[in-house]
């Protein structure tokens, strides 16, 4: 199974919903956050104009994703706000040649960002993966960093234990650019690792590293 931050979005790190890709980086991100992008350029690689195509593949293997994981699909929005005027002229030819692309899983790493296509296995699978995983992050200013995503029963495990402990820095499971982490009040807006011992624990076991938790 193809590993599902690669399909996260680069603003949201959310699954890509109306999934669309830079012309110049080809990194991928939802629709709609088009129009609150700064100054009109790639949230990724910053190249002005912000030039972007419809990414009819990764929409087709996203939406196949979320069948086989039962989760709910996205309202779509009204074809005619997907392309303002003014924006590229190419969109129809790339998205039939994408289109046609996609066969499996493997075929849609071809059109991911470089950086992530080229992710080694040994670095996903350093945690053990019955807890989680660790993926090299995406932006400007943070290759080398790796972002930590906890399997689905160690979030809830992560989720059921800030409710009942009392450590003031178990207040929640917070969603960072390093991954998800228990932390304190301000995990929100700052980095705030919890240490609690039972906290720091279940954030050791999906990677996190006390001392230089970027890595």
């Amino acid at each position: 199974m193809a590993d599902e931050t690669l399909f996260h979005c680069v603003i949201c790190l959310d699954l890509c919903h109306e999934c669309i890709n830079c012309q110049k980086c080809h990194q991928i991100l939802c629709r709609r956050h088009v129009k609150n992008l700064s100054e009109n350029c790639c949230p990724s690689c910053r190249d002005t104009p912000f030039r972007f195509q419809e990414n009819i593949a990764l929409q087709r293997i996203i939406r196949d994703f979320r069948e086989r994981m039962g989760m709910p699909q996205p309202p779509s929005s009204p074809r005619e706000e997907w392309f303002p005027q003014g924006s590229s002229s190419n969109h129809q030819d790339a998205d039939e040649e994408m289109a046609d692309a996609v066969t499996s899983p493997r075929s849609a790493l071809a059109l991911l960002p470089r950086s992530i296509a080229s992710t080694s296995v040994a670095s996903r699978r350093e945690v053990d993966e019955r807890f989680g995983s660790k993926v090299p992050c995406r932006g400007p200013g943070m290759q080398g960093q790796l972002k930590k995503i906890p399997s689905h029963s160690h979030e809830a495990t992560m989720t059921a234990h800030v409710r009942t402990c009392r450590h003031e820095g178990c207040r929640s499971v917070w969603r960072g650019p390093w991954g998800k982490f228990i932390g304190g009040a301000n995990g929100s807006t700052h980095f705030d690792l919890t240490e609690c011992p039972e906290g720091m624990r279940l954030n050791r076991l999906t990677g996190w590293n006390y001392e230089d938790p970027r890595c």
